[in-house]
């Protein structure tokens, strides 16, 4: 199994700036964990499939809402959608770091409702951040 991320932000004026090196140094870690979600094993029949998080931003909330799952058989993908409350921040550190802490609660969600091993993750995304803030302009878009 492998992690994609995506984006996705249909209410207008509702959105956060993420760079593809943001998203691309995420999945880079938590597939290095190798996880397998043994009730999609069963689906797919394989442990080759993707869990793809489509992030979107909302002011329909005050607190992560994770939908899903959408099972793509053919594409051999799961699709979750991490609806996170919208907020403005004076620097787009802080906007990224406030998105990648809402992937961090949504990835445990995930895992934890199909009752998977969690181990390894806040190891994974705790190296992410620190690469974010060491070269953050590698990683966040200016103002």
């Amino acid at each position: 199994m492998k992690f994609d991320l995506g984006r996705i932000f249909p209410e207008v004026n509702t959105s956060f700036s993420l760079t593809s090196d943001l998203l691309y140094l995420l999945c880079d870690q938590l597939n290095a964990l190798n996880k397998e979600i043994k009730h999609f094993n069963k689906i797919f029949d394989c442990p080759g499939y993707s869990i793809v998080l489509i992030i979107s931003a909302t002011r329909k909330n005050n607190s992560l809402d994770v939908k899903g799952p959408i099972v793509l058989r053919k594409r051999k993908e799961v699709e979750f959608v991490l609806h996170i409350p919208y907020k403005t921040f004076d620097n787009k550190l802080s906007e990224t770091l406030y998105v990648v802490d809402n992937i961090y609660t949504g990835i445990l969600f995930v895992l934890n409702k199909y009752k998977t091993d969690t181990s390894g993750v806040e190891e994974s995304i705790n190296n992410a951040i620190c690469r974010i803030k060491s070269s953050p302009n590698q990683f966040c878009h200016q103002l």
